[in-house]
C-alpha cells in the first residue's frame, strides 16, 4: 500500500462515506466544497481504480464506484485519516 496524496486522501475519503455502487456524480456533489471540475474528480478517481484502492463498474447510466480498501486498513497504515 502506498501513501496517497491528500487530494486522492479526499476522494477516498467521500467514497467510504458513500459505500459500495456510488455513482461518480454523487462523489462529485460530496466533493463540490473543493471547487474541483468534474473532469478533475474523473482524474483522481481513475488514479485510485489504478492503484488498486477502488473498483468502477461501468454501465450505462455512469460510472459506480467502490472502495477496495476500508477506512481502518489505511488508518493503520497512515495516520492522518
Amino acid at each position: 500500500m502506498k501513501r496517497l496524496p491528500d487530494t486522492e486522501l479526499e476522494v477516498i475519503k467521500a467514497l467510504w462515506d458513500s459505500g459500495a455502487d456510488t455513482p461518480r456524480t454523487a462523489l462529485e456533489e460530496k466533493l463540490s466544497s473543493f471547487g474541483w471540475a468534474p473532469n478533475t474528480v474523473n482524474t483522481y478517481l481513475t488514479r485510485l481504480v489504478k492503484k488498486g484502492f477502488a473498483s468502477v463498474e461501468h454501465r450505462r447510466t455512469g460510472n459506480l464506484y467502490t472502495p477496495l480498501v476500508s477506512r481502518e486498513e489505511y488508518q493503520a497504515f497512515d495516520s492522518r485519516v
